[in-house]
């Protein structure tokens, strides 16, 4: 049977660092000296780096709420967000999102230009339109014969209701 990927890391852990992990020893501090070791003299299995065992960390006090804010303020200026700390409703969530007018606009493709707007712009005044519209003049045709038959759409204000009421 094979070693897993996890297995070979451990084995490696373990001959580097003993029986502790690379992470344990980076971000422990430097020991204290003690009556056994002198102040001067470098504990041998210590792999922390020298800048690295200066700081003291106490994760159990949390830092003032004016240092609090001004790391807030760090972070918005680093990462690009809007500095609110009182969390005020203020639009910045939906200003952040990228605009999609132009996606929605290009769907449906550029705008084709009508045959009455053509006539409009290619024909002069008082003189026969350049281009015929057939699907028109065949709404056109059907209108005038519907007319004929007295299957014309009544005006408005004219229609059955009102020559009910006249009764």
């Amino acid at each position: 049977m094979l070693p897993t990927p996890r297995a070979i890391t451990r084995a490696a852990a373990f001959a580097v660092n003993g029986a502790r992990s690379f992470a344990s020893t980076a971000l422990r501090p430097a020991p204290t000296a003690t009556a056994s070791t002198p102040a001067g003299a470098p504990e041998a299995s210590s792999r922390v780096p020298a800048d690295v065992a200066l700081a003291v960390w106490d994760t159990r006090t949390l830092p003032s709420q004016h240092r609090r804010r001004e790391l807030i303020k760090a972070r918005c200026d680093i990462f690009g967000t809007e500095y609110n700390p009182d969390r005020v409703r203020n639009g910045a969530k939906v200003l952040q999102q990228r605009l999609t007018g132009e996606v929605k606009a290009g769907y449906y493709g550029p705008r084709l230009i009508g045959v009455a707007k053509l006539n409009r712009l290619y024909t002069a005044e008082g003189a026969p339109p350049a281009f015929r519209d057939l699907v028109d003049e065949q709404r056109r045709e059907d209108i005038k014969a519907k007319n004929r038959r007295g299957k014309f759409k009544p005006k408005k204000g004219q229609g059955r209701r009102a020559t009910m009421k006249k009764k």
